[in-house]
């Protein structure tokens, strides 16, 4: 081989030595290797606990920023949400899809402060995600796509 035709090759060869790296470590694949490898670590790791069902039925509560204390019934088709001082009360339908996710469908309001009679209707897709004894936390999807994490705990009777 002649050193002009080696040296040809060995540029050739480093161009695409150096475009491999680039395509490697550009940032969309860095960002897509990240992406990939948490989506791997969540599906991997993120497992459900087997008792799902025990928050199918029941008494809980939650705190939101602004509003203050909520309690939820659920029966096995039915979930109405209240606050104590009776600022409103919402009845919704319960259609589960798996042990850990169910929709829920808003079927009436009452209110005294607030008008709710846009959300009957209107759907929002939740998915128990952590559980512990004495609560759950779920991920809640509304009819806009957004997203809101919520920590629920049991209320003993």
């Amino acid at each position: 081989m002649k050193r002009r035709e080696w040296k040809d090759q060995s540029t050739a060869n480093s161009r695409n030595i150096e475009n491999f790296l680039y395509i490697l470590l550009s940032p969309q694949n860095k960002l897509q290797r990240f992406i990939d490898t948490l989506l791997f670590f969540i599906t991997a790791f993120n497992v459900h606990a087997q008792d799902c069902d025990k928050f199918r039925t029941g008494t809980f509560e939650y705190e939101t920023h602004g509003l203050g204390m909520f309690i939820v019934k659920r029966d096995a088709t039915h979930q109405w949400m209240y606050m104590p001082n009776k600022m409103f009360d919402v009845k919704g339908s319960i259609e589960w899809v798996s042990d850990c996710k169910y929709v829920l469908t808003y079927e009436s309001s009452t209110g005294t402060q607030f008008d709710l009679t846009g959300i009957v209707g209107t759907q929002e897709y939740c998915e128990i995600i952590k559980t512990t004894d004495d609560g759950y936390t779920c991920e809640v999807t509304d009819s806009g796509g957004e997203v809101q994490a919520m920590q629920l705990y049991i209320v003993k009777d």
